[in-house]
């Protein structure tokens, strides 16, 4: 699947977008912080979320129209996405995603995009990642972001395809056909603590809660839902506590199988940077915002355009220190 090019100048920026469900909707911000400082992409390649936004970029969406995309994923807006898909191996079905992605883009295939466009997925049975440089893009895009018992799988190249994260969350190394000028990655930190990181101490179990006993039939569905409570409540008072923001203490089943996905991911992003050693590496921190709350976009992408600046400055800093020490060396070499 990688093509080397050789005896080729260097073109263009490359960016990979991280998974990292509804934390990677900060990868909008990402973008226009790239845009405001001539930095802006000329070819992406995308894992599940970071897919979703890469190819809605590549097929033509401005910022401020995935801005506006943000806005109205609000959390009623959200829940009409949900498809619950019991008994199928998943917990959504992601037919209305993908017709909700459609009603964005239509059926545009990834070749007839305004640049090229990569998305990941990995076939469940045989572990086989999967490089989407052509073909439908929706169909590319509802592949990659296939978590494993959240999103039905897709059924596609004799397989069943799932979320590219499960062995490529930041999709750097798929971009060196292109033999870009400059290598961006945005990741997305997993945690408030560094991944790979491992302690030795002693376990400290916490005192096991009450079990809810003889629930009704909704009740129990609705504790599988990432928003998650154990008390019986109505939908009024449900609601009531999700605008509140509070949390409970144990996570539900979809929010479960998310989290274990995104800290097994965040291992192979770490991996995938150290063989690929991007020009510019954006660390996002979004641990104020919950996987499964994307109706904070607008406010992932703040968190994502900010922390994006920062790290520019930072990198422009770096090359202007390089450069001085660059000037002052070939001045020394041609006064020898």
């Amino acid at each position: 699947m990688e093509k080397r090019l050789t005896n080729q100048r260097r073109e263009g920026i490359a960016l990979g977008l991280a998974g990292g469900s509804a934390k990677g909707l900060a990868h909008v911000g990402v973008l226009r912080a790239l845009e405001e400082n001539e930095l802006a992409p000329s070819y992406i390649a995308g894992t599940s979320a970071g897919a979703i936004i890469g190819g809605l970029y590549a097929a033509g969406k401005t910022v401020d129209e995935l801005d506006l995309f943000l806005a109205d994923l609000d959390r009623s807006g959200f829940s009409k996405l949900i498809d619950l898909n019991w008994g199928r191996g998943s917990l959504v079905a992601g037919d209305r995603i993908e017709d909700m992605l459609r009603g964005l883009v239509g059926n545009i295939r990834i070749e007839d995009l305004r640049m090229p466009f990569i998305a990941t997925a990995v076939d469940i049975h045989t572990g086989t990642g999967f490089y989407f440089d052509r073909g439908d893009l929706v169909d590319a895009i509802r592949a990659s972001i296939s978590i494993p018992g959240i999103f039905e799988p897709v059924s596609a190249n004799g397989g069943h395809l799932v979320d590219g994260g499960l062995r490529k969350n930041l999709p750097l190394t798929a971009l060196n056909r292109f033999r870009p000028r400059m290598l961006i990655g945005a990741n997305i930190v997993y945690g408030t603590r560094r991944p790979g990181v491992w302690e030795t101490t002693v376990i400290q179990r916490a005192p096991a809660g009450r079990r809810a006993e003889n629930r009704e039939l909704w009740e129990r569905l609705k504790s599988h839902l990432p928003w998650h409570s154990e008390s019986p409540l109505d939908d009024e008072a449900a609601a009531s506590l999700e605008l509140a923001g509070r949390r409970t203490d144990r996570p539900g089943l979809a929010e479960m199988l998310t989290k274990a996905f995104a800290v097994m991911s965040s291992e192979s992003s770490l991996e995938e940077i150290r063989v690929a050693k991007p020009d510019l590496l954006l660390d996002l921190d979004l641990h104020e915002i919950n996987v499964w709350e994307f109706w904070r976009g607008p406010e992932a992408a703040k968190i994502g355009y900010t922390q994006t600046i920062k790290a520019i400055e930072r990198y422009k800093a770096r090359r202007s220190v390089f450069s001085t020490i660059g000037r002052r060396i070939r001045r020394r070499l041609s006064a020898r």
